[in-house]
């Protein structure tokens, strides 16, 4: 199961959402099945940008509140680029503060900064080179040749194309059949965004639900939740596209403990050897011995 399985709302600014009181936003989020929320940290570097470190502030507010709940947290940054170092800091200081993963939103302002895109996928897996990355972009990447996906597919681990079909004026099928061909040369899992806000319908948001199960994608997650519509909300809570259920245990241990049984039945091992135990050259030569014994037919 990935850590971005499952229903997520995007949070752009917090305090337009029951005023910034958390505690209403986690009880809502509960109450609505939502697994995650995307938290923006950064409007590019954090250097000399109030505007930016106000997200910052937003972000290391709601993180441990949201976390300490069970819900997943995201954090987003909207990139620029001409600060590299600064939106690498600001990454890392996301993740520092509690963030599950990272989210690039990397839409007109990368365009054409692929040595730049490189060069921030490097420096920031340098520093954390496990956590787990995605890119949220435009919904038809063909349409958008200068944004450097190629390298952004270099570092990222999941594709998370904006298919905002109303926004679009398209057809939700058509736009969201359209994304997913786009990403899939990328051979990343893809991970959309849905609409909520403006024009989108609720039923067109519940076949946007269906069409990621026919997919068989396991995420889905909704800009945003500070402009969505009552009727938005209920359609998210109506259409909840469910975690993956657990794999079952590892019945590994169930067969050593019948195997070793059956050993000891057959007075191969000693009755008080347990499984996992270690086994000393002793134990392995008796064991060799009783062996013996029992195919020969011997007691």
């Amino acid at each position: 199961m990935n850590i971005y399985d499952g229903t997520h709302m995007w949070i752009w600014q917090a305090d337009k959402i029951h005023g910034g009181n958390v505690q209403q936003m986690i009880a809502e989020a509960k109450a609505r099945g939502i697994h995650g929320v995307l938290i923006k940290f950064a409007n590019g570097s954090l250097v000399g940008d109030p505007n930016s470190q106000a997200y910052m502030a937003q972000f290391k507010r709601l993180v441990g509140p949201f976390k300490a709940a069970g819900i997943i947290v995201g954090g987003w940054i909207y990139q620029y680029l001409t600060d590299v170092a600064g939106e690498v800091d600001a990454c890392c200081q996301a993740i520092e503060a509690g963030a599950d993963w990272i989210v690039l939103d990397a839409e007109i302002d990368v365009k054409g900064k692929a040595s730049r895109v490189a060069q921030f996928g490097q420096m920031l897996r340098a520093k954390h080179p496990n956590v787990l990355i995605g890119l949220s972009s435009f919904a038809i990447a063909d349409y958008h040749p200068e944004v450097p996906f190629t390298e952004y597919n270099k570092f990222v681990d999941v594709m998370m194309p904006q298919i905002y079909w109303a926004e679009m004026g398209w057809n939700v099928a058509v736009a969201f059949n359209a994304s997913i061909a786009s990403y899939k040369k990328y051979g990343k899992p893809i991970a959309p965004s849905g609409q909520a806000y403006a024009g989108a319908q609720p039923g067109d948001m519940a076949a946007f639900i269906q069409l990621s199960k026919k997919a068989g994608l396991s995420h889905v997650s909704w800009w945003d939740w500070q402009q969505a519509t009552l009727a938005q909300l209920n359609a998210i809570q109506a259409n909840i596209l469910a975690r993956p259920k657990p794999a079952a245990p590892n019945q590994t241990e169930d067969w050593r403990v019948t195997a070793i049984a059956q050993a000891k039945a057959n007075k191969v091992f000693k009755d008080d050897h347990k499984p996992g135990e270690p086994v000393t050259i002793e134990i392995l030569a008796a064991t060799m011995n009783n062996f013996y014994d029992l195919i020969k037919g011997g007691k």
